[in-house]
């Protein structure tokens, strides 16, 4: 299931990249075309110089190297679209990795930061009720427990224990992002599996 979205959300990613690729393709196709003209464009020029001093000037050729100018601006402007489009993809290629990490980093930190909220819930609860901890969601909210429910999915799994308790959070968007929070050690461990010391005692 999680490489059926990962496939899912790189599919669009993948489909630009490849319409990049035939689209620099076509143009590396007419470099070489593109350089012949040019060549041509500078043999012409030359020989229409020396036409002005050696020959009277001749309609005919005038007209050729002004069709031939021109053809000649349109593949340079081509080129400079070849280029703007490499950098484009060269940048892109680099960008869009960096925005994928930091994105999960983000959801990371909604999990890790529900947890240390249920945390001090939790403690705020055994303060009222003889240091007994709770698994009710309920009256975690009710001391104090907050986080979006649309990017979390917040449990206390197990029984309700009187010396420690274990917290688990999960991120909508990516189910292996998981966090757990052991009391015995205060802090959130990021894994997918249960730690063994994260039980309610």
């Amino acid at each position: 299931m999680a490489l059926r979205r990962r496939l899912s959300a790189g599919l669009p990613l993948l489909c630009h990249f490849l319409a990049c690729i035939f689209i620099i393709g076509g143009w590396l196709e007419n470099l070489e075309q593109s350089s012949r003209l040019l060549d041509q464009l500078e043999d012409l020029e030359h020989r229409h110089v020396q036409s002005h001093h050696h020959r009277p000037h001749y309609a005919a050729e005038d007209r050729d190297h002004d069709r031939l100018e021109q053809r000649g601006q349109r593949l340079g402007g081509g080129l400079d679209l070849l280029v703007v489009i490499l950098i484009i993809a060269i940048l892109a290629a680099i960008a869009i990795p960096v925005f994928l990490k930091q994105r999960e980093k983000g959801w990371a930190s909604q999990v890790e930061s529900t947890l240390k909220n249920a945390a001090t819930a939790e403690e705020s609860y055994a303060t009222s009720n003889d240091g007994a901890y709770t698994t009710s969601e309920t009256a975690l909210r009710a001391e104090g427990l907050r986080y979006s429910t649309t990017d979390v999915t917040f449990s206390v799994p197990g029984t309700a224990g009187s010396t420690s308790y274990c917290l688990k959070g999960v991120s909508i968007h990516k189910s292996s992002i998981v966090y757990w929070y052991d009391s015995t050690t205060g802090r959130a461990i990021g894994q997918t599996a249960q730690p063994s010391t994260c039980v309610n005692a």
